[in-house]
C-alpha cells in the first residue's frame, strides 16, 4: 500500500524571537504575520529538547560547509 504524506508549507519570515529555556532544553521560535484588517497574528513553535539538540546539530553542520559569516553579515531581502 502506498502513503503519501501530506505537506503544508509554513513560511516563516523575520522578524523572529527566539528564545531557549535552559532548564527544560526547549526551544520557542515565534513569527508575526500581519493581517488583512491590521491585526496581527503569532504563531509559535516550540521544539522539545530532543528536536531542539537536532536542530543544533544541523546548524554546527550548516556552519562547517557553508560560509555562516557572510550569511549574517548580509542584508536582509527587506533592507534597503
Amino acid at each position: 500500500m502506498d502513503t503519501k504524506s501530506l505537506v503544508a508549507p509554513f513560511y516563516v519570515d523575520s522578524p523572529l524571537k527566539i528564545s531557549l529555556n535552559t532548564d527544560s532544553g526547549e526551544l520557542t521560535v515565534k513569527s508575526y504575520h500581519f493581517l488583512s484588517d491590521g491585526g496581527q497574528m503569532e504563531f509559535q513553535i516550540q521544539f522539545s529538547p530532543q528536536a531542539t539538540q537536532e536542530m543544533i546539530q544541523a546548524l554546527a553542520v550548516f556552519q562547517e560547509k557553508i560560509d555562516i559569516g557572510a550569511l549574517l553579515n548580509a542584508k536582509p531581502h527587506t533592507a534597503q
